[in-house]
């Protein structure tokens, strides 16, 4: 498993993952997994850091 440039967290204990990461200029993006198990969210994060 590689490491992930941003961080992964979940609003609500029992609620959906999220992925927050730094891009250009320091601006900060959140994306939605749209998921709520931690390996599927993991590898999610993971194609998101490829793009």
């Amino acid at each position: 498993m590689q490491k992930l440039h941003g961080k992964l967290r979940q609003k609500t204990a029992k609620g959906n993952f999220y992925y927050r990461l730094t891009i250009a200029n320091g601006i900060r993006k959140e994306f939605a997994l749209h998921t709520t198990d931690e390996a599927e969210a993991v590898q999610k994060a993971e194609e998101l850091d490829a793009i």
